[in-house]
């Protein structure tokens, strides 16, 4: 039954998502997937099978996913996710921006799924001796979260656009006392910034890579040069992990989308 079919997709889905996939079953079961004559195309639909409606509905949704439903349902939870975020939080981080300064290897602006990040880093495995960097900060989705979330001694941004790092000033604005004087922004070109000595967690969104992504990572080694330390890195999506582990660093820990690696000194 299609009944029975909502009622496992909601115990995948929450909230508003939900109900955007109670609407995209409609949409397919009236229209969108099916073909002149009111079935499923024989290419999706796959070879015959028995049991009748029962098993319709099953095909429908399984087929549903491989014509990009799940992708849907994932970008609408992504975009209510990230409205609340900015109104419990009284600030914008969700609009994408292309700065002047995003050329070559360096990437536009889109914000993180940051409530994500404690599936992949969880509090408890921090604490108020770690500092925290967010490499490529934009408008400071992730610092916020992080200083909100998190026991960090000190929490980092780094932008390369002016633009986006005064957006991220005034966000921070809109902390508390306590949280926001813990956050430091910056305003610079990761290699021609110095990593901080005491930094022991990093986090990046894909800001760069090439000869700019090879650069941060030898920043970081140096770093542990100077002062030996264990650095964790949240790296996502890893589309460049075999440079990553090339630089010294090891997943410890991987998570649809964020892997987590940890580099010893």
């Amino acid at each position: 039954m299609i009944l029975s079919c909502l009622i496992l997709k909601a115990v995948e889905l929450s909230g508003i998502a939900f109900a955007f996939a109670i609407t995209e079953l409609l949409v397919i079961t009236r229209s969108g997937c099916v073909n002149d004559l009111g079935y499923l195309p024989a290419d999706l639909a796959g070879p015959p099978r028995r049991h009748g409606r029962r098993n319709r509905a099953r095909v429908i949704f399984v087929d549903g996913d491989r014509l990009g439903l799940r992708r849907r349902v994932r970008r609408l939870r992504r975009a209510a996710y990230g409205a609340w975020f900015d109104w419990r939080g009284g600030v914008e981080t969700t609009t994408d921006v292309r700065s002047a300064d995003h050329v070559g290897d360096r990437h536009v602006y889109q914000p993180t799924d940051v409530w994500d990040l404690p599936k992949v880093l969880p509090v408890r495995e921090t604490g108020p001796d770690d500092v925290f960097v967010d490499v490529g900060s934009g408008k400071g989705r992730v610092v916020l979260f992080a200083a909100r979330r998190y026991p960090f001694r000190r929490v980092v941004g780094v932008e390369v656009s002016g633009e986006l790092h005064a957006l991220a000033r005034r966000n921070v604005a809109a902390l508390g006392p306590a949280c926001r004087d813990r956050v430091e922004l910056v305003n610079a070109d990761v290699n021609d910034w110095a990593v901080p000595d005491d930094a022991t967690v990093f986090h990046l969104f894909n800001p760069f890579r090439g000869e700019t992504f090879l650069g941060f990572l030898d920043g970081v080694a140096a770093s542990q040069r100077r002062r030996p330390r264990v650095v964790r890195m949240v790296y996502t999506p890893p589309v460049l992990h075999d440079d990553v582990v090339a630089a010294g660093f090891a997943p410890v820990r991987v998570r649809p989308r964020f892997t987590l690696y940890r580099r010893l000194p």
